[in-house]
């Protein structure tokens, strides 16, 4: 399942019935609140909504006449309800597996597609219709890889353990990624948006990290002093951690990415 933070709760897109099917909306106790069925059952791209809530990219059959692709963008927001749908007729025969997407700080939309030789990407407005043609999104390192948004607007890729581009809002082309994006590490917002933490996967680091809006890095903000946890982030700032037997013990750092 992939998460994504609500006001209240999470909601998850289920990959068990392949291809997922829905947006699963959840309290923060567990209970199933809410669903919202995806438009198309072909393997549609699925991602976060910086400004709360997710996207989802479907990729309609193609249509073997006009040779074209139907790509339909919904938006969900953060208390997972359906906030617009649009479509885009896309020239040729395409599809979502291997596709990723992400709605950044300014409210544009980031489509990756990835292949054997690499990531192509674009960039299309809230309304779906493109801002850039498909341009080089770069070489793909490992088989997992997620979009993550940059302050201010613009999003990271990381491919397998590394980050590997950066991309400026609604323009073609990557950009280097700073040094202080560290391999084996989720991206995500802190201090109000103005600086990043640095979430390391489970066995690679006891320490959360802070990297400035410039790309520096700001050092530490806290050390559980055990590599196996697992780290989260919470839609208000608070840090969790999953450590002990089984990571079955939930340790919370209230607002201490605020």
């Amino acid at each position: 399942m992939i998460i994504f933070q609500l006001q209240s709760g999470f909601s998850g897109t289920h990959y068990r019935d392949n291809p997922p099917q829905a947006s699963v909306a959840y309290s923060p106790d567990g209970v199933m609140a809410s669903t919202v069925p995806f438009p198309s059952p072909n393997y549609p791209a699925v991602g976060d909504n910086a400004n709360g809530g997710s996207i989802v990219v479907s990729f309609d059959n193609c249509d073997t006449a006009a040779q074209t692709t139907n790509l339909t963008f919904v938006r969900i927001d953060d208390r997972n309800q359906v906030v617009s749908t649009n479509t885009f007729a896309e020239d040729g025969c395409i599809s979502g597996t291997g596709a990723g997407a992400m709605v950044d700080l300014q409210n544009n939309t980031l489509l990756v597609r990835g292949g054997g030789e690499g990531f192509i990407g674009r960039w299309f407005d809230a309304n779906a219709q493109p801002l850039t043609g498909w341009f080089d999104a770069g070489v793909p390192d490992g088989a997992l890889w997620l979009l993550r948004p940059l302050i201010g607007g613009g999003a990271a890729l990381r491919a397998g353990d590394n980050w590997i581009a950066t991309f400026e809002s609604g323009k073609a082309g990557k950009n280097p990624v700073p040094a202080a994006f560290a391999k084996s590490h989720n991206l995500v917002l802190a201090a109000g948006g103005k600086a990043y933490a640095l979430l390391p996967d489970p066995g690679i680091s006891d320490s959360v990290d802070v990297v400035s809006a410039s790309g520096q890095s700001c050092g530490s903000i806290l050390s559980t002093g055990a590599i196996s946890n697992l780290f989260f982030a919470g839609k208000d700032g608070t840090l969790i951690t999953l450590g002990g037997p089984s990571n079955c013990t939930a340790t919370y750092y209230s607002q201490a990415l605020k």
